[in-house]
């Protein structure tokens, strides 16, 4: 029994259910920085807004004419500038990103590759500008795209008895190319690291084997129940290649650890259907799963799941890191408020600091020992500003003027506060008002 998402402790949350497609979806493509999805299948290419879960508008298409969207790849790293995808009757199309906050797509690229078989992978290295594509008639073709978005033919090959499903560009001077296929040898969808150190394939039948990309060598197997049929199933990394995630014929996707080979989660999309179609993407606030029905049914939707990243992760309420998280933001502030009302004259009661810390809700993530520290040590950093207060008490300025009904700003000596000498101004503070100045600034 898989460990479903939905029960505690899961690594992933349903972040939102996205409805429009009206045929089964066989490409899904995060943006770089996470912020629009594309989807893609037999009714063509679809763009979404992840955080809203909005469908955004994309350029007229005839899928009659080109053909269903069989795989889909942004081709900018630094955002969603180009967006690439390859359809079953062997054009290549690149949409273009307008200027304007609201992402409004336009064609400016469509090609007809090889002789006209669907397209099955496209992948870009950056530092080239390259961009390779493959085809299900073993055409294997690499383009250079240049800043004008034009496009120029690198080299072209076509193999005998090879599909290339999966590409990767190797990181060395010759930025050679692998090419995975499925001909000479039973390998289905794979998946490359981001490390460039091991890729995964389907088995297709009771999981998913890890080879190191160097020799080839099998290193382990994430286990799967069996499958219903042969239909391939998409495999991907995800959290910088910690993870890996595999779509599977019972209405789910499985998440596995590449270096234990064990299920870590298990989101469940529909019941029973065929889920071989996923994308996975790292970002700086966490990582993203996004699943669609690979068959038809009543209504066809994509589920999104995030994860935030460990480093992001608040930790529990009342743990030692919590409680030592918040100290040491508390401690900070103590110091800082301490420092000031001294500096400028201004008396403020410990209390009122400690106060403070409840009512900004910072007590509520430290344990009690903490907060019971908290409170004698106000007036201790209070003693060591007063210290402090004494090498700078010539150049500071004690005259207060009144802001309004609200508040107060300090205004200190034109003298450089940095020089030893006499101030040439009143040292001394001039009270604008009868009340304590601190008493109407520090009200919490």
């Amino acid at each position: 029994m898989p460990l479903s998402s939905t029960t505690s402790g899961a690594r992933y949350r349903l972040r939102a259910t996205l409805v429009g497609h009206t045929a089964p979806v066989f490409a899904l493509r995060f943006s770089p920085t996470g912020k629009l999805l594309a989807s893609g299948g037999t009714d063509g290419v679809r763009l979404w807004d992840v955080k809203t879960g909005s469908e955004l508008p994309v350029p007229t298409q005839d899928p009659e004419e080109y053909g269903q969207a069989t795989y889909i790849a942004w081709l900018t790293s630094d955002g969603e500038q180009l967006l690439s995808h390859g359809t079953s009757r062997g054009y290549f199309v690149i949409w273009l990103r307008g200027l304007g906050k609201k992402p409004r797509f336009s064609p400016i690229a469509k090609l007809r590759l090889g002789t006209g078989r669907e397209i099955t992978s496209i992948i870009q290295e950056h530092l080239t500008e390259q961009i390779g594509v493959g085809c299900i008639d073993g055409v294997v073709q690499v383009w250079h795209i240049d800043p004008g978005w034009t496009l120029t033919n690198v080299f072209s090959v076509q193999i005998a008895n090879f599909l290339p499903k999966t590409l990767s560009f190797v990181p060395n001077a010759r930025h050679d190319l692998h090419v995975f296929s499925w001909g000479n040898g039973y390998c289905a969808e794979t998946a490359v690291s981001p490390t460039q150190e091991d890729f995964v394939v389907d088995n297709c039948s009771d999981g998913f084997d890890l080879h190191s990309l160097t020799d080839g060598r099998f290193i382990r197997k994430f286990t799967t129940p069996p499958v219903r049929h042969t239909r391939l199933r998409q495999v991907q990394y995800v959290e910088n290649g910690r993870m890996v995630v595999a779509g599977h014929t019972e209405g789910g996707v499985y998440v596995f650890g590449k270096d234990s080979g064990k299920q870590v989660d298990y989101l469940q999309h529909c019941n029973g259907g065929m889920v071989a179609t996923i994308g996975t993407c790292d970002t700086s606030k966490g990582s993203l799963i996004a699943c669609a029905d690979t068959e038809v049914c009543p209504i066809i939707k994509i589920s999104i799941w995030s994860k935030r990243d460990d480093s992001e992760e608040r930790p529990q309420r009342g743990s030692p890191r919590q409680s030592l998280h918040w100290a040491m933001h508390a401690i900070m502030v103590v110091m800082v408020v301490a420092w000031t009302t001294q500096y400028f004259g201004i008396d403020i009661e410990p209390q009122r600091i400690t106060k403070a810390f409840y009512h900004y809700g910072w007590a509520e993530y430290m344990n009690p020992a903490v907060t019971s520290w908290l409170k004698p040590n106000v007036g201790k950093a209070k003693t060591n500003a007063k210290r402090l207060r004494a090498s700078i008490e010539r150049a500071a300025s004690r005259q207060a003027s009144k802001l309004g009904s609200n508040g107060y700003v300090f205004k200190r000596n034109e003298r450089d506060p940095l020089d030893d000498g006499e101030n040439s101004g009143n040292g001394n503070a001039e009270q604008l008002d009868e009340k304590d100045p601190g008493t109407d600034l520090i009200e919490w």
